[in-house]
């Protein structure tokens, strides 16, 4: 019987190596001559973000966020949002501070978790005591961020981001997690403009995933496979090459892509680059920036179909 329309199956067992994050722990290079904290966003609406060793600062009057920097030991899945909470906060936050008291647990676990601690405590590279706001939203994606905001006193903290704390026991707490957007939305704030010379180089990124397919008892039915990659190399004179590859289908039978272009680029605003000689010759705009990891920077390509495609430098 053919086993499109006799038989049912349930696929399972997926599984997926995403390099539009690529690996944090693997080495950037490129950037070894390059000092990175002298690179600045000064955003419309007061914040300015700078480049630190293990995360981002950004920073406005009484306010400092850092959107901290992939990091394989605290991003480490936990099935307990607490029991994650503490691990993530001892690697992240305690050797930065002293003397922390009054924490409160004011997160949700949930289909995308919420973590959401604070306290109080003295910075031990200021001497100063300072309010802490432990924050992470766990999207679905995966590409949540551990941020921590250090202010002057907590009303400093509640004046910027409000004090509609979440209960999960309060019938509007939906109402109560969404008036923290503004505060998750803060992690986006790890991006930097384009410059050629940072640009110029060899960027790559790839991704696989599979798919398998199993009989209503039980039997293997097989596997479906998507592969990517995707290399830009640019050049001195604003030249640029690019090369990409794929392949999908069922494993085994998998249908292999592969196309080259070359031609020149421009940096647009800062924010965006266009690159001639695309696909059928056309011009091709992408919206674009570098986002900063522990050992670098990562090139972030967007194209008019909102693809984002993360590329590490080699």
């Amino acid at each position: 019987m053919a086993l499109c329309t006799a038989v049912m199956l349930f696929a399972t067992s997926c599984s997926k190596a995403d390099d539009d994050n690529p690996n944090p722990d693997d080495d950037a290079n490129g950037f070894e001559h390059a000092d990175l904290s002298l690179l600045a966003t000064q955003w419309d609406d007061g914040w300015v973000s700078h480049i630190k060793d293990n995360w981002t600062e950004v920073a406005k009057g009484q306010l400092k966020i850092y959107i901290f920097h992939p990091n394989q030991q605290a991003d480490a899945y936990h099935s307990n949002l607490a029991e994650g909470n503490d691990h993530a906060a001892s690697i992240l936050v305690v050797p930065h501070f002293s003397n922390i008291t009054s924490v409160q647990d004011r997160g949700i676990q949930s289909f995308e978790s919420i973590t959401f601690l604070t306290a109080d405590a003295m910075d031990n590279e200021t001497g100063k005591p300072v309010h802490l706001v432990f924050f992470k939203k766990h999207y679905g994606t995966g590409n949540g961020r551990y941020m921590l905001v250090v202010a002057d006193s907590k009303s400093a903290f509640e004046n910027e981001f409000g004090n509609n704390y979440i209960n999960s026991s309060s019938w509007d707490y939906m109402d109560q997690i969404n008036s923290w957007n503004k505060l998750a939305n803060m992690q986006w704030r790890n991006r930097f403009a384009l410059s050629s010379d940072l640009l110029t180089g060899t960027w790559s990124s790839g991704n696989t995933s599979t798919l398998s397919y199993y009989y209503a008892n039980g039997g293997y039915a097989g596997a479906t496979g998507v592969a990517v990659a995707d290399k830009f190399r640019f050049f001195s004179g604003n030249q640029y090459e690019s090369d990409h590859s794929g392949a999908s289908g069922m494993i085994g039978d998998m249908q292999f892509s592969h196309v080259e272009y070359q031609g020149s680029y421009t940096i647009q605003n800062s924010w965006k680059i266009q690159f001639t000689n695309r696909f059928q010759g056309d011009t091709e705009v992408f919206d674009s920036y570098f986002e900063a990891i522990a050992s670098g920077l990562l090139l972030v390509l967007v194209d008019r179909n909102n693809t984002v495609t993360t590329l590490a430098k080699h």
